[in-house]
Formats: structure tokens, sequence, C-alpha cells
């Protein structure tokens, strides 16, 4: 394929990166205001409710908004999907209640569609050899961006009040609105007739999965064989399934899943997976070590903000280990680039539970475990996009979207279960935190997940597969 960007490619690249950016602050920014969350709505439910309705709405929006990007315009859509989240913002800013701001965060989720829309948009307007470096940068641009979101959260928290966060989301979408119009094309690709879709399979699909992620959400509140749960986990399953038997039948599905059927892409995923279930909610483990009082045994009892900072330099690294993943790609293949990345990944996690006495350290670990994250992560995105058909690219690559989601929330889970083996408290039986032993099982279970990440990452073939 050929360079199709009229306005150039760096223009390009750079609306792209202003949408993720957006996408990003709309996913972090937010968690930096949980105490001021409480204080204003009373209630850990009803703040979660702001997280879990995000949560589900993005996980809609990529499966489903991707493949109508890829139908009716991959440009069109990533419009309509800044716009829209930049108008929640505004509703959840300005709301005087608590639904008004979780619908504003159910608009925001739009922000889901966005990387599986930008990837979509890299493949159908640059050259082959471009491809995986500029998702590489668009995949390291999420993970820089988040370190700068919980930074400034943190001022706009200090100066003004958690609503100041939402006008900054609006801000934010209105400068991506702006540079995706003017220096993104418009998708010129054929499109099937809409009569043709498939589109059971999206009502299907929404409320399935909808009501599978509540239960595994709700199921630590609820306990797991509570009515609820498991009437909501089943309800999943069962719509799921149907929603497969239907798309399986129809001449064109609006979510392909026979692109599972695909050695690389069904590899890339599973590796996604693991990677939500254990390294990607290393916020849990590794911000609680830094925080955690002293005289716990474990902790090193630094300030939020501290931790943030020690944190930072993991973030940035993947300004080298994305693009370098794609570098990676074209010069030794995806097998080669994903081991390679997943056996830093694993060094990293090793270093940090046997050595993590100071905060030199923990960051130190943190940065070289963030950077074999990021060439896999990237790797990821690279090798589902080189072997998706070109007409389905964003929705290939809104899988793994809902796969992090889903395999997110079960890893939350078993985290949580392992933190609450054991535990220490000083006096007050209020106030307890994780001991050692709780966090040593903790470790042991992300450095496990990255064994298999290992031996996984190992049975990619080694060609790209067309």
């Amino acid at each position: 394929m050929t360079n199709n960007v009229k306005n150039g490619t760096l223009g390009f690249v750079l609306a792209l990166m202003s949408a993720e950016v957006l996408g990003v602050f709309e996913v972090t920014m937010l968690l930096a205001a949980m105490r001021y969350l409480l204080e204003e709505f009373k209630s850990p439910i009803a703040v979660g409710w702001m997280f879990s309705a995000f949560g589900l709405s993005s996980a809609m929006f990529a499966a489903i908004g991707s493949r109508v990007g890829d139908i009716f315009g991959r440009k069109r859509l990533l419009l309509f999907a800044i716009a829209f989240g930049g108008v929640g913002s505004l509703v959840a800013a300005t709301s005087s209640g608590l639904v008004g701001v979780v619908l504003g965060r159910v608009m925001q989720g739009s922000s889901g569609v966005i990387l599986p829309l930008c990837v979509g948009l890299v493949r159908e307007n640059l050259s082959d050899r471009q491809v995986p470096v500029v998702i590489g940068a668009l995949t390291a641009t999420i993970t820089v961006s988040a370190g700068f979101a919980l930074l400034i959260a943190g001022v706009i928290l200090d100066h003004f009040s958690w609503r100041g966060i939402f006008y900054a989301g609006a801000c934010a979408a209105l400068v991506a609105l702006t540079l995706v119009f003017i220096l993104v094309p418009n998708s010129t690709h054929k499109r099937p007739a809409p009569s043709d879709i498939n589109y059971l399979g999206g009502l299907l699909f929404a409320p399935g999965l909808a009501s599978l992620l509540v239960g595994i959400t709700y199921a630590k509140s609820w306990g797991w064989v509570d009515i609820r749960t498991l009437s909501l986990i089943l309800a999943g399953i069962v719509l799921l399934f149907a929603w497969i038997r239907s798309e399986l039948k129809a001449k064109i599905p609006l979510i392909n899943v026979r692109l599972l059927a695909n050695q690389q892409i069904a590899i890339a995923n599973i590796i996604f997976a693991i990677l939500a279930m254990t390294v990607l909610l290393k916020s849990h483990l590794i911000s609680l070590l830094l925080q955690q009082p002293e005289w716990t045994g474990i902790g090193l009892g630094h300030t939020a903000t501290f931790a943030g900072l020690v944190m930072l330099p993991a973030s940035f690294i993947s300004l080298i280990g994305g693009p370098g993943a794609g570098w990676g790609l074209l010069r030794f293949g995806p097998r080669t680039t994903l081991i390679f990345g997943s056996v830093i990944l694993l060094g990293g996690w090793v270093g940090l539970s046997l050595l993590h006495s100071g905060w030199i350290w923990v960051g130190a670990w943190a940065l070289v475990a963030g950077f074999g994250l990021s060439i896999v992560y990237s790797s990821i995105h690279m090798v589902i996009a080189q072997n998706a058909p070109p007409d389905r690219t964003s929705e290939a690559i809104g899988i793994p979207t809902v796969v992090r989601s889903t395999f997110m929330g079960l890893g939350a889970q078993v985290i949580a279960g392992l933190l609450a083996t054991s535990s220490i408290a000083n006096g007050d039986i209020s106030i307890s935190y994780p001991d050692e032993h709780a966090f040593g099982l903790t470790m042991v279970y992300m450095v496990t997940g990255c064994f298999i990440i290992i031996i996984v990452a190992s049975l990619v073939p080694r060609k790209t597969s067309k």
C-alpha cells in the first residue's frame, strides 16, 4: 500500500495521537479523583458505577463501533466518537447528581473505539513499512499520556474541583476533533451494502457482554455464588453463544468471529488476555507497595504523588519500546519480537519480587518491566493489524479492547483475593494492610503470568499469514 496522506505523514500521525491522548485522559484522569468523589457522593458503590459504566460502554464501542467504522468510514466514526465523548465530558462536568455524571461517563466510553479506528486508518493510508512503526508510536502515546494524565489531574484537583477534570477532557476533545478533521483523509475503501450486514449480531453481542462484565465486576461485592452474580454470568454466556452462532451463519457478519481462526490473531489475543489478568494491573500492586505504611514491614510509606513520580519513567520508556517493537517486527518477525519483550518483562517482575526494599529499586525494576510491556503491547496490535483483512482492520483491533475489559475484571478479582490472603494491623482493627506473605503471593502470580506469555509467544508463526 502507498502513502495516501496528502497533508503529510507527520500531521496525520499527530492528529491520531491527539485522539489517543483524549482516550487516555478519559480513562485515567478520574482515577486521581477517587477521594474527592467519595467525599461528594458518600458511597464507594456510587463512585464505582462511574468506572463500571465507562468500562462497559468502552467495550461496546470497541467491539461494535470498530466494525461500523470499517463499513461506513473510519474517519467519520472517529470524529463521532471524539465529539460524543467531548459532549459526555460536559454532561458530567455540569451535572449536579450521580445519574448525570454516570451518563457522561457512558458517553465518554466512546473512546474505546479510538485505537481500533486509528490503527485502521494507519493501515489504510500508510505504506506497509510505515505501519508497524506508526502503530508502535500510537501505543506508546497511550502509556506516556497515562503518566501525564495523572499529573495533570493532580494539578487540577489541587487548584480546582474534580469537575475540572471533565472540562479538561472537553478541551482535549475539541483539539483532537479539529486536528482529525483537517489532517486525516476520508476513507475510500469499498463498503458492503448495509442491507447485507447481520445486525442481529450486534443486538445479541451488546447485552451478552454487558451481562458478563457486570457479573464479573460485582462478584467481589455480591459473592461469586450469589444468585445475581451467577444469573448475570450465565445470561451473558448464553447470549454470547447465540451471538457466535448467528455471526457464523451470516453472509456478512457484523463482528466476524472467524478472524480468530487466524493463528496469529488468536495467539495475540490470548497473550493480551494474560497481560490483562496480570501485568496490566501493575498499579494495583506497585502503587500499594510504595504507599503502604512502613510499619507493615513491606510498605515504603510514600505519598500518592511521589508514587506517581516513581512510576513516571516506566511510562516514558514506551517512547522507545513502542516504535522499537515496530522496527523489531520488520527486522526479526513477530515471534522473536514478542519473545524478546516478554523476557524483559519477566526480568523486571522477577527483579521486583526479589528486591523492593526502596523506591529506587521499585522504580528501576518497574522501568525494566515497563520497557518489556511496551514491546509486547505494541507487538500485539501490530501482529493483529498485519494479519487482518484490510477492510476489517479496525474490527480486529477492537477485539483486544473487549478482551482487556473482560480479563482485567477477572484479574482484579484474583489480585484482590491474593492481597487479602493475609494482613497486618497496628492496633486499629478497622484498618489492615496486606502483609509480606500476601505481597509475595501476588508477585508470584505476576511472574507466572510472564512465564506463560513467553510460552504462548513461542507459538506465534514466524511469518505473517495473508
